[in-house]
């Protein structure tokens, strides 16, 4: 089979006119009429040799990165990658785009390299950072994450997501304490937004202070009555509380909410391990568990306790 690469599509009569006569107006409206017909394939190959006649053109850049994106063209983004870097195009939407492409396909240190360049681009955008810190994360590095969040607050300290990003560092840190601290920052600066709530609870939860995140779990679950997040962390919180009734009910509403989700049955079986009066219940969720999670030692103790 021959390595020799393709040779390029013809370009449609509006495109190739318009490139002919070096008229950039028209080519991107003819690009535009292209997109418009879901014809991404036909507006990658254009958008190249648009670059290729403008080559410092960041507008054509980022247009053909979306191109790409859509079309899952993976060789195509790398080599628009490559050719961003050696013509030192800045724009940071363009980097960021990058960054998308290569954090969907779990490729973590490149997207780190690009949500860098973004956020160095664009200093009063939290979002590089929010997607930066992430990526490093992914990378198992929450010590990375958590330097460049911080450094961001200094500049943007009312910015909600990077106190949320921040907490996601810290709980990966294993400092849930701290954690909960960050995420109460971000429900005081975006108190209409769920999921910090759903991340206050579940880091109290994770710190042992039930109380508190039984107090929290029950303000997600009153706002937001599908919350999964808010029912289990309810759930566990009640439990360790020692109110079984309504923990009970948690629970269920959990497994209603999760669809009887493996990790749900075996918090679930191991609340119930402990009720003389429910052992075969308690077993039936473990067993269930443990199919999933075979690796899950203390559903694994349970059960043997339970059959012993």
């Amino acid at each position: 089979m021959s390595n020799s690469p393709r040779p390029p599509r013809p370009l449609a009569s509006d495109l190739s006119a318009a490139l002919g006569a070096g008229d950039r107006t028209a080519f991107v409206t003819a690009v535009d009429a292209h997109l418009q017909r879901s014809d991404e394939a036909g507006a990658s190959v254009a958008l190249w040799q648009g670059l290729a006649r403008w080559p410092r053109d960041e507008h054509l850049a980022r247009r053909l990165a979306d191109a790409l994106h859509r079309t899952g063209d993976g060789e195509g983004m790398r080599r628009l990658a490559r050719l961003v870097l050696e013509r030192r195009l800045r724009a940071p939407d363009l980097h960021f785009a990058i960054g998308v492409w290569a954090e969907e396909r779990g490729e973590g240190a490149a997207a780190a390299r690009s949500f860098a360049r973004a956020a160095r681009a664009d200093l009063d955008d939290s979002d590089p950072v929010v997607r930066l810190a992430r990526a490093y994360r992914s990378e198992d590095r929450p010590d990375l994450a958590q330097r460049v969040v911080e450094r961001a607050l200094k500049r943007l300290p009312d910015a909600a997501e990077l106190h949320a990003a921040l907490g996601y560092t810290l709980i990966d840190a294993h400092r849930p304490v701290a954690a909960a601290k960050c995420f109460r920052e971000a429900l005081r600066r975006a108190p209409d937004w769920a999921t910090y709530r759903e991340d206050l609870a579940s880091a109290l939860g994770l710190a042992e202070r039930w109380r508190e995140a039984a107090e929290e779990a029950q303000s997600c679950v009153r706002t937001q009555p599908q919350s999964e997040r808010g029912w289990a962390t309810l759930a566990a919180a009640l439990a360790r509380l020692g109110q079984r009734e309504l923990a009970d009910q948690a629970y269920r509403k959990t497994l209603q909410l999760t669809g009887a989700s493996a990790r749900t049955q075996g918090n679930y079986g191991l609340f119930l391990a402990s009720d003389p009066a429910r052992l075969f219940e308690a077993a039936r969720h473990l067993r269930a568990a443990l199919e999933s999670y075979p690796d899950w030692d203390e559903v694994r103790t349970s059960l043997a306790q339970l059959a012993g």
